[in-house]
């Protein structure tokens, strides 16, 4: 790199972003894989959560666009591409989305959180690899203290293992995986409104529940597969890509008509999903609401039944640790 006439610049992104941001990046990888057992753990590819899945997808799709720009000695577009996925897409957004399965949703060995480990796992593997030649002193650091996991090699070095490699079957996509982009774009109308426009609106940013307006059934009906098979979900594939409390879905014949009298909603924007045999297409609108859910003391969700009480699943883990001797 030192010979590189973009040194400076690779420099100034991979470390703009931050050292200290990758760290804790890693560090958060590395204290959830405690414990993670390779070969009775790993959740196969077909039995991941339709998040997780979309994760890989877009994991592999990372290290192909990576992996090009280092052989076309683009490193300045390396550094910019890694930095989104550290910073843009696992640490502001798919580690905060997972913390619920990873810490109050069913135990250690619930389907849910082994299926976010797994997605964890797999990106360690190729992370440590493709940092090394940026930040070698960091990747050392990460294989020093890298899990040991039953049924896994442990690194000796992050130089000595090869380029990463990933399954083929990542890539490719699926309805379910074109349904997951189609939420994210969601998620992005849904943080459009600014803080100061849900304090005029008697909002609070961050902690609102969402009802996602629709005019096409097509949408609407795969949309509930991800709300827990219900209009209205608290705890669903759905409410955590959204990242509220609650998602309620509504088909209506005209988007625009319906959300006028909203306390605030976004630009109705015209979205689709591609899928396999068809293009379902339609308008689509995020309302911001009160919370009707009271906040948890202890997670601090807008999820609790009743005022002051933690919510159902904090309640059941306060109970396990105190009966612990």
């Amino acid at each position: 790199l030192h010979s590189c006439p973009f040194a400076h610049e690779c420099v100034y992104v991979c470390g703009g972003m931050c050292c200290l941001q990758m760290r804790r990046t890693f560090r958060f990888i590395l204290q959830n894989l405690d414990g993670f057992n390779v070969t009775e753990h790993c959740i196969a590819l077909e039995n991941l959560l339709p998040h997780d899945r979309f994760r890989l997808q877009r994991l592999a799709l990372f290290l192909a666009k990576f992996t090009d720009s280092m052989n076309a000695m683009e490193y300045p577009q390396a550094c910019r591409e890694l930095r989104d996925l550290m910073r843009s897409e696992l640490s502001g957004y798919y580690h905060n989305a997972i913390k619920d399965r990873l810490y109050l949703k069913g135990g250690r060995l619930s389907h849910e959180r082994l299926s976010a480990l797994t997605v964890l796992y797999h990106h360690l593997n190729v992370l440590y690899r493709v940092i090394a030649p940026f930040v070698p002193i960091t990747a050392e650091e990460v294989v020093a203290h890298y899990p040991r996991m039953e049924g896994a090699e442990t690194p000796s070095s992050a130089f000595r293992h090869g380029w990463p490699s990933v399954d083929e079957r990542w890539a490719v996509a699926t309805d379910m995986t074109r349904l997951c982009s189609f939420v994210i774009q969601l998620y992005g109308m849904s943080t459009v409104p600014s803080m100061r426009m849900c304090e005029e609106a008697g909002l609070e940013h961050g902690a609102n529940d969402l009802l996602v307006l629709l005019d096409n059934e097509a949408t609407y009906g795969r949309l509930l597969a991800l709300n827990a098979d219900s209009e209205v979900g608290s705890w669903s594939q759905l409410t955590e890509m959204l990242q509220c409390p609650s998602a309620r879905l509504q088909l209506v014949p005209d988007v625009a008509e319906a959300c006028a009298s909203a306390q605030y909603a976004s630009s109705i924007q015209c979205l689709h999903v591609d899928g396999e045999e068809d293009t379902t297409k339609g308008n689509v609108a995020i309302v911001a609401k009160t919370a009707t859910a009271f906040k948890c003391d202890r997670c601090r969700r807008h999820v609790a039944e009743v005022e002051g009480q933690l919510c159902s699943p904090c309640d059941v883990l306060e109970s396990g640790i105190q009966d612990t001797p």
